[in-house]
């Protein structure tokens, strides 16, 4: 309750999460990581993402809309 309350602080590396289900809004199962600035999605469904175990990495500091997709170009990260 602390964090949600903004008066205490998450003692975590990372954070990370599974959605293992199709959502009505075309959101499909995915899970994903957040540590530090960075948050990486693995998509599980190649129709939901075209390509399947498709990945997206967002610098969230800089990009918190998502519009960046940086995997490609930090391969090392993802």
């Amino acid at each position: 309750m602390p964090v949600l309350n903004r008066s205490g602080t998450l003692n975590r590396r990372a954070v990370y999460w599974h959605y293992p289900h199709y959502h009505s809004s075309s959101i499909g199962p995915c899970g994903a990581v957040r540590a530090g600035d960075y948050k990486l999605i693995e998509w599980f469904d190649e129709s939901i993402c075209g390509s399947g175990n498709e990945f997206e990495l967002y610098n969230l500091k800089e990009d918190i809309g998502e519009q960046n997709n940086l995997a490609k170009k930090n391969a090392e990260k993802s």
